[in-house]
C-alpha cells in the first residue's frame, strides 16, 4: 500500500500518522520520504549520536567516525552555491595548485627530493631507521 499526501512540517518538526483500518496490525516496514518545497536554513544534530540499534537511521547510511551517517544525496538535488569567502579560499588553493602542478622550478624542486630520498642520503639524522625508531622509543613508558 502507498500513501501519498503534501503535509506542512509544523514548528516542533513531529508528525503523527493515522493509518487506515485495511492495514493489519502488527510488525510493518515505514519509509517516510521527505522532498521539502523549501530549503532549510539551519541543520540540527541530534542531541545524541544515533546507534546502529536505531530505527531512525535510513537504509544505505555509512557510518563515519565521528559517530554521524553519510546519507547519498537523493537523485536531482543541487547543492547551494558555496558561501563566498569559501569560494574564495577554493579558487586560489586550486590556483595555487595549477601554478605549482606546471611551474617547472617547482616541479624540478620536487623531483630534486625524490632523487635525494631514493638515494638514501642521511634520512633520520643519518642512523638506520630501526635504531631511530628504538631511540624514539626510549622515553615511552611500559
Amino acid at each position: 500500500m502507498t500513501i501519498e499526501q503534501t503535509i506542512d512540517i509544523p514548528a516542533d518538526h513531529r508528525l503523527m500518522f493515522d493509518i487506515p483500518q485495511e492495514v493489519p496490525e502488527g510488525k510493518a516496514k515505514v519509509k517516510l520520504f521527505i522532498k521539502p518545497f523549501s530549503k532549510r536554513t539551519k541543520v540540527r544534530k541530534p542531541k545524541q549520536p544515533l546507534t546502529e540499534d536505531d530505527d531512525s537511521i535510513p537504509e544505505g547510511a555509512v557510518p563515519l567516525g565521528d559517530g554521524t551517517y553519510f546519507i547519498e544525496a537523493p537523485p536531482g538535488y543541487t547543492p547551494p552555491p558555496p558561501d563566498p569567502e569559501l569560494a574564495a579560499i577554493m579558487k586560489e588553493a586550486e590556483e595555487r595548485a595549477e601554478r605549482e602542478r606546471t611551474d617547472p622550478v617547482y616541479r624540478a624542486e620536487i623531483m630534486a627530493h625524490l632523487r635525494k630520498s631514493q638515494e638514501g642520503g642521511p634520512i633520520f639524522g643519518g642512523m638506520d631507521g630501526m635504531e631511530f625508531q628504538r631511540k624514539a622509543r626510549e622515553g615511552w613508558l611500559d
